[in-house]
């Protein structure tokens, strides 16, 4: 179950980032972090979504969503996956 809730959550965010509404793409990620908040899919399209989407406090909350990933890692004991290192890179 909780696979298809991420499966849902990466498919609407990037349907909506596709027609840059980047709210709607937003809450898509946050309700699937709500069901599995150590999915690194989620974090990867919500990384994506904070770069691309143009706002002044972008780099402020990038630092924040990598800070916040990297304790997820942290927590899980797993190390982050070569896709989401380039990301963030």
């Amino acid at each position: 179950m909780i696979s298809t809730v991420i499966d849902v959550a990466h498919t609407l965010a990037g349907a909506y980032l596709a027609d840059r509404q980047f709210p709607s793409a937003r809450l898509a990620i946050s309700h699937g972090l709500l069901a599995a908040p150590y999915a690194e899919l989620l974090y990867r399209d919500l990384m994506v979504i904070v770069a691309t989407e143009a706002r002044p406090d972008r780099d402020d909350e990038l630092t924040a969503l990598f800070g916040t990933f990297n304790e997820v890692c942290d927590e899980y004991g797993v190390p982050p996956m070569p896709q989401t290192v380039r990301i963030m890179q």
